[in-house]
């Protein structure tokens, strides 16, 4: 994890006075960045990109408007699962986004052609959550509102729904999250260092989590430990896992202590986790204790048998 010195820039408008909420994805040397353009005023929707990895070529883009007022547009989910392209972001009439409602999602190629788009809504939640698709099912995990629950919902390839459990209470942001084969690797914000009365002020720390393939936890790490009389905060967690390591990434802001007011001064920060493997030398007795078992459980009924017979001759 050593600066190798070379930087560049992604995108660059004329009209832009700031870089508004993105959300990425990285599949196969291809790179897809969906962000809030800043550069058209009063537009509600994302411009998305895609580059070439390899020499970071601008390969296509394109607009996304959202018609609805009420569907969000910052922090995006970007996701690329079962061959689709998908960016989705929270929905509510209401029209406050800390209350759980709904998602829209947005599909397309990868060629960024529109596929069609869907509205989930049969557990409610808020937007800023994770998700992937093992074994023809969708696993989407979000909070059921900004002070609430982590919850993980279930949809088969169809989107028909298949079921929701909380997974840990007092948490939301859960942004980042990957799937080695066995285990489920999950990097949320924990909330529970908040103001009981009012919430906030809140000081979120990031953890990760690890689940099996039935959602049992397993694991949950700190990552960041924060408190009320501190002056840090953290802040949107990501997960990306490379060979036996999770690479988390968050970003912590400074806090005026006396107005509470974040100082919006963001570092980013990027912790380093080896997944352990149960070792070998421990398990492997298992195979032969158990034949030895079924060896001695035949000889002593053939022993048993040799003797009862024998008592009848008598």
């Amino acid at each position: 994890m050593q600066e190798a010195g070379e930087t560049g820039l992604l995108t660059w408008y004329p009209n832009s006075n700031e870089a508004g909420d993105s959300g990425s994805v990285m599949v196969n040397g291809i790179y897809f960045c969906a962000f809030v353009p800043d550069d058209i005023p009063g537009f509600n929707g994302w411009r998305v990109v895609k580059f070439d990895a390899a020499n970071w070529t601008r390969l296509n883009e394109v607009l996304v408007p959202l018609p609805d007022p009420y569907t969000g547009a910052t922090d995006p989910m970007v996701a690329y699962l079962d061959g689709q392209l998908q960016i989705s972001d929270q929905f509510n009439p209401s029209g406050i986004w800390q209350e759980g409602n709904s998602s829209q999602h947005y599909f397309f190629s990868a060629d960024l052609q529109p596929i069609g788009n869907i509205t989930l809504a049969d557990t409610p939640h808020i937007g800023a959550g994770s998700l992937v698709f093992v074994d023809g099912i969708y696993y989407f995990v979000s909070s059921t509102s900004f002070f609430d629950d982590l919850v993980l919902m279930k949809y088969d390839r169809d989107w028909n729904y298949l079921g929701m459990r909380i997974l840990r209470q007092q948490a939301h942001f859960s942004t980042g999250m990957v799937f080695d084969g066995e285990h489920f690797y999950l990097a949320y914000l924990d909330t529970s260092q908040r103001t009981p009365q009012t919430f906030f002020p809140v000081y979120p720390n990031v953890h990760l989590a690890m689940f099996d393939r039935e959602w049992n936890l397993l694991d949950d790490v700190a990552v960041t430990n924060f408190t009320l009389s501190s002056d840090m905060k953290a802040g949107r967690p990501w997960v990306i896992m490379h060979e036996n390591r999770l690479y988390v990434s968050y970003d912590v802001d400074t806090v005026n202590k006396t107005t509470e007011e974040e100082q919006l001064a963001w570092q980013a920060y990027v912790s380093i986790y080896t997944i352990s493997q149960p070792a070998q030398e421990e398990t492997w007795w298992w195979p032969w204790a158990i034949l030895g078992a079924g060896i001695a459980v035949i000889a002593g009924v053939a022993v048993t048998y040799i003797f009862l017979k024998g008592r009848r001759t008598e």
